[in-house]
């Protein structure tokens, strides 16, 4: 275990000490409520995906914070997106696309579609989207 992560671990349980009365043995999880030998990690509070987020951790168990980061944390990253983007805006830049997934309605059904290169099939229809700076045509079914 690094020797960062052994001193806050030491820090944590001083104050678990001052709370409870008695040592954990291993590492107390807050989010389980145990005390389990189990691989450690440390956990960033903010995820750095953040623009000038802190740098600021806490020691986590490695699943824990391996599931947080896979369940939430890219939709919180998209909520830093939130009213900061026009349709258009997000649908003209394929990597804002991917992040934010826009849906298009057509009579309260979504439409499945798809950047088009090169020739659309006849199934699909083209749809030219636009603003004064870019264009793409996606073609949707």
């Amino acid at each position: 275990m690094k020797e960062i992560l052994k001193d806050r671990l030491e820090v944590l349980k001083d104050n678990y000490i001052k709370m409870t009365g008695q040592p954990f043995e291993y590492f107390y999880c807050p989010i389980l409520y145990r005390d389990e030998k189990t691989p450690l990690c440390m956990g960033h509070i903010v995820n750095s995906a953040f623009p000038n987020s802190p740098r600021a951790w806490t020691v986590q168990r490695e699943d824990v914070d391996n599931f947080y980061g896979s369940k939430f944390e890219s939709d919180f990253i998209d909520l830093q997106h939130s009213g900061k983007y026009s349709p258009d805006e997000i649908l003209l830049d394929k990597d804002l696309s991917k992040s934010i997934k826009p849906k298009i309605i057509q009579n309260g059904t979504s439409v499945d579609y798809y950047y088009a290169e090169g020739n659309i099939p006849d199934h699909f229809s083209p749809v030219i989207v636009e603003n004064n700076e870019k264009s793409t045509t996606l073609a949707g079914c």
